[in-house]
């Protein structure tokens, strides 16, 4: 009798450990791809811009409550994710400026100067508008620092208006829309918005703005 009530006991303690552990986990992943374009911000730079395409690729860990963490903050934002990623930026922006009255006493030089690569580690806010079963849609908002090797440079960057030092500040909003396809995989896609700087800290700084679509793959193993 006492071995088939410890028995019991273990199966029944056993039964409470599984009902009691969590169906899913609070980490994640994605992947994403953008091509993008450089926004040209008024008729001074439209003199001088040529090439504004962009490809940017990042990768992320993703964190979110769960409802067993009993977070209040998480519920009124309806669970939000802490996304905090690597992006790398390859930019094919060139500029250039020809002979114009306009540009005063600057003179024309035999190359075309580069915005170049960067490469940005960042962190975003990542708030569901809507979720269900299989579809969730959000917005997103972030910032970070990056890291670009071409920089103004009077002697070999002189027409780069956009960048005037190596590091730089990055800001970043999108909206998405993800699709689960699976227990854990959802294909993701949307637009998304990023932007580099000097924040002030030298000269010149107009700044590159690009934005345009993105996919990306999330393995997410929460939310169900």
């Amino acid at each position: 009798m006492f071995v088939w009530f410890s028995t019991f006991a273990e199966e029944t303690d056993s039964l409470r450990t599984c009902s009691e552990a969590p169906s899913s986990h609070h980490f994640g992943y994605t992947l994403k791809v953008s091509p993008g374009k450089l926004i040209v911000m008024d008729e001074w730079q439209r003199r001088y811009q040529k090439h504004t395409r962009s490809t940017a690729f990042a990768i992320e860990a993703n964190y979110t409550s769960l409802p067993k963490d009993k977070d209040d903050f998480a519920i009124d934002y309806n669970y939000p994710t802490l996304d905090f990623g690597l992006k790398f930026s390859l930019n094919d922006v060139t500029m250039h400026r020809s002979t114009d009255e306009a540009w005063g006493m600057a003179k024309e030089v035999d190359y075309d100067s580069e915005l170049g690569n960067i490469v940005t580690a960042y962190a975003t806010f990542t708030r569901p508008i809507y979720r269900n079963n299989r579809w969730m849609f959000d917005y997103m908002l972030g910032t970070g620092i990056g890291y670009g090797k071409h920089k103004y440079s009077r002697g070999n960057n002189i027409d780069n208006e956009l960048t005037g030092s190596r590091f730089l500040i990055y800001f970043t909003g999108g909206l998405h829309a993800t699709y689960r396809f699976a227990d854990d995989w959802g294909m993701m896609a949307g637009v998304e918005f990023y932007h580099h700087s000097n924040g002030a800290l030298n000269r010149p700084n107009k700044g590159a703005n690009i934005v345009g679509p993105v996919v990306g793959l999330r393995y997410m193993p929460y939310d169900k």
